[in-house]
Formats: structure tokens, sequence, C-alpha cells
């Protein structure tokens, strides 16, 4: 797997991944329907519980039981726990310094550590346009996700949000090398099943009543474990399979970009002239690294 395979499946996976970016992207307006007493931990765990649950069921379907068995144990567990360590660090970063400076500061440093994690342990280097285009990605997303609000600096926070950030780069450096030599689905549904049996304390510590106190938060429970966490890391995992770690992480940044849309959209957000030059540069970035690849291919 990596990032010379022919135009056709690198195009297909890259769609793959911003799938489920633009799947991850619709978090931010789910969890503003949660009913009160949704707590960041809480909807951490849960999702990581229930699509948990997802992954493994759709691996089952497909037949891939023995698969799940078979995959490599340090590497499986290590890929679940940074899964879930992402989560967690990221959720605990909102908490103290805010979810704009946690999302700044976890996706500009992701792509870097992805592309350091991918070179020392797979020997990949990202392909010669990555890195102009992780640049204005990271810097259209930053600029995306500042115009949300006033940004303030909790030192702890910022260290959480730090450690989110090696935690989904390391995750998704460790997925793909799980799918390297084993089935995507059977990958990602091992690798959540151990990220879910960490979440199970959290579940049973938080206050979990708001799901079954009413259809809206059964609705929102199902919606972010089955959809955005399910659905969107089949996909993700199957495009990781013609798409290198480093271009995976940066392709990901269609999810600030979808929360700015729908913030607009659905939530009525001012679209300013700072932020069209952020959607700009986000959306041309993501165009580059999927168009260019594909042209340079074929030539």
């Amino acid at each position: 797997m990596n990032d010379t395979k022919s135009p056709a499946n690198f195009m297909a996976g890259a769609f793959m991944i911003i799938g489920a970016a633009v799947l991850w992207g619709t978090s931010g307006t789910t969890q503003a329907l949660a009913p009160e007493g949704a707590t960041p931990m809480v909807v951490a765990a849960l999702r990581q519980g229930i699509g948990a649950l997802t992954l493994i069921a759709f691996a089952l379907s497909c037949g891939k039981g023995a698969q799940i068995i078979n995959l490599p144990p340090v590497t499986t567990i290590l890929t679940g726990l940074f899964a879930f360590g992402y989560h967690l660090s990221f959720f605990k970063a909102a908490t103290l310094t805010g979810v704009g400076l946690a999302s700044i500061i976890s996706v500009g440093i992701a792509p870097a550590v992805a592309g350091l994690l991918s070179f020392l342990m797979q020997k990949e280097k990202p392909l010669k346009n990555w890195y102009l285009c992780t640049l204005l990605a990271v810097g259209g997303a930053t600029i995306l996700i500042s115009q949300g609000g006033t940004l303030y600096v909790n030192t702890t926070g910022v260290l959480f949000a730090l450690v989110a950030g090696v935690a989904y780069a390391t995750f998704t450096v460790l997925l793909s090398v799980l799918i390297r030599n084993h089935d995507a689905d059977a990958a990602v549904g091992g690798s959540y099943a151990v990220g879910a049996l960490v979440a199970i304390p959290v579940l049973i510590m938080g206050d979990t009543a708001w799901i079954t106190a009413s259809a809206t938060g059964m609705a929102v429970a199902l919606y972010l474990g089955v959809v955005i966490t399910g659905g969107a890391y089949i996909l993700y995992g199957n495009g990781l399979r013609s798409v290198t770690a480093p271009t995976a992480v940066t392709l990901a940044l269609a999810e600030p970009l979808t929360a700015f849309v729908l913030g607009v959209v659905v939530l009525g957000e001012k679209l300013g002239t700072i932020s069209i030059v952020g959607v700009a540069m986000l959306f041309g970035a993501l165009a580059a690294l999927t168009l260019g690849h594909s042209k340079r291919a074929k030539s």
C-alpha cells in the first residue's frame, strides 16, 4: 500500500478519506443537539463503544471474523489505545482551552507527526506536493477554526491538544501498518474493539442517563457511534489501502471545512472575507493533493 499505485486506486482511496472527514465534520453540529448532561468524556467513550460494535458487525457480515482474530496483537492493541487516547485527550483539551484552540493545535501538529512516523516506521516519503499542500491546508483550517470565536490559552489544555494531535497521527500510521498485511475492515474493527474495552470504565463512571431519556438522546448516540465513527472508519481504513498515512491525515482536513460549511448553512454563522480565504486555501490544497497525484501518475 502506497501512493505510487494506479491513479484510479489513489483517487478512490482519497475520496474515501475525504468522505470519512466529511462525516467527522458533522460531529460538532450533532453534539450540539445532544440533551443536557452529555459530557465530552462520555460522548468520546460512547463513540468508541458503539463505533467498535458497528465496525466488528460489519467485518463479521463480510465473513472476516477469522481475520480479526489473526491480527498481530501488539500492533492492534497499540492502534486501539491511540484511537481512544486521541478522543479522550482532544475532548479534555477542548474542555480546558476551548474547541477552537484545541482543534488548531491538533490539526497543526498531526500532519507533521504522521509524515515523520511514516518515514521512520515504513520508510515512506510523502509526495512532493504534500509539503506545500499540507501547509496551505493547515493554514486554511486554522483560519476557519479561529473564526468560531475567541481563543483562550490554558497550558494544560494546550498539552492535551498536542497529545491529541500526536495520538491521531500515530493511530493513522499504525493502522496503515496493519492494513499493509491484513484486511482493512478487520484491522479497523479489531483495533477499535481494544479502544472500546478501555472506554467501558468511562461509561460506567459517567452520566449516561441522557441517552435513553429521550428519542433525541438515542438518535444522537446512534449517529455519533454508527455513522460518524463506524461508517467513517470503514471509509478511512479502506482509503488507507492506497493512500499513505501523511496524505490521509492531510486529506482529513476536509473535516474542519465540513464543520464550517455546516455552521454557515445550518447554524447561520457569518461568512466573512477571511473565512472565504480559508475555504479557498483548504479546498485548493485538498484538490491539488488529490488531482496532482493523478496527473503525475499518468505522465
